[in-house]
Formats: structure tokens, C-alpha cells, sequence
């Protein structure tokens, strides 16, 4: 069995969430701030990169994932022009 030589991580956005909305009903209206990591794995058989972020479909469409996903994402942000 072989191990990674090296896991990087790495923030692609800071979340801040009412913190009742991660433990029910646990101070609500208190901010929380998360954030949303992916990491890349240096490993002898290759790289590997494993992603924990937002898909592009909610970035897109977040009123499409319930009630409370366009919440947390900015309405038509989507991703910036190449």
C-alpha cells in the first residue's frame, strides 16, 4: 500500500451561513463562516484532485436546488468569462 507524499489544500470560498442551519435550531442568527475546499493529492501513482465545491449547475441555477439554494449563491454570478 502506497501513501500520498503530499495533500494540498486549498479555499475557493468562504460561506457564511446562520449557524442554526448547521446544527438545528443552535443559535440562530449567529453567522458561521465555512469555507469550500478542494484538495490535490500528490500521490507516486499521479495527482488527484478531489473537488468538495459547488457544481456549475448550481452556480447557474441555484432556485433549481430547493428553497434555500439561491440563497447562498449570488443570482446569475455563474463563472467569469474566460
Amino acid at each position: 500500500m502506497t501513501t500520498a507524499n503530499v495533500i494540498h489544500e486549498f479555499n475557493t470560498a468562504d460561506w457564511a451561513l446562520d449557524n442554526s442551519f448547521l446544527v438545528q435550531l443552535t443559535d440562530p442568527g449567529e453567522a458561521y463562516t465555512a469555507v469550500c475546499p478542494f484538495y490535490l493529492v500528490d500521490h507516486p501513482e499521479g495527482l488527484v484532485v478531489v473537488d468538495t465545491g459547488v457544481s456549475h449547475d448550481m452556480l447557474d441555477a441555484p432556485a433549481d436546488y430547493g428553497p434555500y439554494g439561491a440563497e447562498f449563491i449570488e443570482i446569475g454570478g455563474g463563472y467569469p468569462d474566460p
